[in-house]
């Protein structure tokens, strides 16, 4: 279905330190893409530039433009974002959270249409957060605020996804459940692109992957040429062994 997302050439600095050097790669719609590598490798870093949260050197392409050529309501649009960890210290309700993903639609200030509180409630439901809708944002669970946190990008109805870290402060079933709602946001054509530390939840659930070192890419393509012995070996220091993961899956 072609590439949803070009990063071409990207570097990102912080003072004298490079944090990302020169990387490239691409995420296709339809695809879950992973960006793999161990801590300070500058996985969040090379999300947030992609996202428009971090200056950066080079290209990044969303959809066929420049993104730094769209405004900021049209980049709101075209790109939805979860962060590893939310600042926000509001006492706004989960809900209220959520229709923060719709306000590049809004008519005038605090103006939402049926059409907005429809797409706010069914990102809840899909994120599995429909029961606290009314509590405190500032009240739940880590957890809780994780599934708010991807419910407020999926009511963006945005064609590229960017997720940090979504599966910690998850328990086991909506970690599964993270990972079936990413593959049926890839199948109706979405672009998914996730930063995680678990090699095995990429290679069971992810379709491409980049894998970083010390800011650069080390390797990227299919998970199944990135996630092998001679990458992860130059990249973590570690040999892997086939199998030697516990499973899980859902229960039906």
């Amino acid at each position: 279905m072609g590439d949803a997302l070009i990063v071409d050439n990207v570097t990102v600095r912080f003072a004298s330190r490079v944090a990302v050097a020169n990387a490239s790669f691409t995420a296709a719609h339809g695809a879950v893409t992973a960006i793999l590598g161990p801590n300070g490798a500058g996985k969040t870093t090379l999300l947030r530039a992609i996202a428009g949260l971090a200056a950066y050197e080079g290209t990044i392409w969303v959809g066929g433009v420049d993104v730094n050529r769209l405004p900021l309501r049209a980049r709101a649009r075209h790109i939805g974002y979860v962060p590893q960890q939310s600042r926000l210290d509001s006492p706004l309700s989960a809900f209220e959270v959520v229709a923060q993903g719709r306000y590049t639609y809004a008519q005038g200030v605090g103006r939402s249409s049926a059409t907005d509180h429809d797409a706010i409630e069914d990102a809840l439901r899909r994120a599995d957060a429909l029961d606290f809708a009314d509590r405190s944002f500032v009240e739940l669970s880590h957890g809780q605020r994780k599934r708010v946190l991807i419910a407020r990008a999926l009511a963006t109805g945005a064609r590229l996804v960017l997720f940090d870290e979504p599966t910690a402060s998850l328990d086991i079933g909506h970690v599964l459940a993270f990972f079936r709602l990413a593959r049926e946001l890839a199948a109706a054509g979405t672009a998914v692109v996730v930063v995680l530390h678990d090699l095995d939840e990429a290679r069971r659930h992810c379709d491409g992957a980049v894998l970083l070192q010390a800011g650069s890419v080390a390797a990227r393509g299919l998970v199944a040429d990135v996630i092998t012995r001679d990458p992860v070996r130059k990249v973590y220091g570690i040999e892997l062994v086939p199998g030697d993961a516990l499973g899980f899956r859902e229960v039906t």
